[in-house]
């Protein structure tokens, strides 16, 4: 019977049990740099080879999963609903569709002026970014289609604000929900 080591201590000879067939790998370099402590290993500082800028706390919505996935399904139906609208009517109200998913971001551009750190928006440009980021604005707009006594100009309209409710929902389903007043994802 072959006795084992008293705990805390290793043995390395061949007769250990804990280490036959094994060989101990050494630890890589730090090349005079201290290694970080993580549950994952030893990390060398500088000597992982992707590198960001990313800002300190969250950038995205904190939005439970579920929730997240109910404005996915959500997304899903209205884009689904959106196409069968611009390809039964066609002509303008195709271009009123992409404008309707490419205007809640044209808020981006009150952002480009001025600095501001990596995500994180100016504060001048949060009020607009929220408000054409509400729901609800884009539902008045998709109402709007109800005033006008003509189709040609009833029709875009409503697919108008039908595209822009698509983009506010797949934003929310990606995570990307209101900002505060501090610029950041809230």
């Amino acid at each position: 019977m072959v006795a084992s080591p008293p705990p805390g201590s290793r043995s390395t000879g061949p007769d250990d049990p804990g280490t036959a067939g094994t060989s101990a790998i050494p630890p890589p370099p730090t090349r005079g740099r201290r290694a970080a402590p993580s549950p994952y290993g030893t990390i060398v500082k500088g000597t992982c080879p992707v590198t960001h800028d990313a800002a300190e706390g969250p950038t995205r919505s904190p939005a439970s999963p579920l929730v997240r996935v109910a404005w996915g399904v959500l997304a899903a139906l209205l884009l689904i609903w959106l196409v069968f609208e611009t390809a039964k009517y066609g002509g303008w109200v195709i271009v009123a569709a992409v404008a309707g998913v490419v205007v809640p971001d044209l808020s981006f551009l009150a952002a480009l002026s001025g600095p501001h750190e990596h995500g994180r928006m100016p504060r001048r440009a949060v009020p607009f970014y929220n408000l054409l980021h509400r729901p609800l604005v884009a539902l008045v707009v998709m109402a709007g289609c109800l005033i006008p006594e003509s189709s040609a100009v009833a029709v875009p309209l409503f697919n108008f604000g039908l595209a822009w409710l698509v983009h506010i929902a797949a934003d929310r389903a990606l995570g990307f929900g209101l900002r505060g007043a501090d610029g950041r994802q809230r």
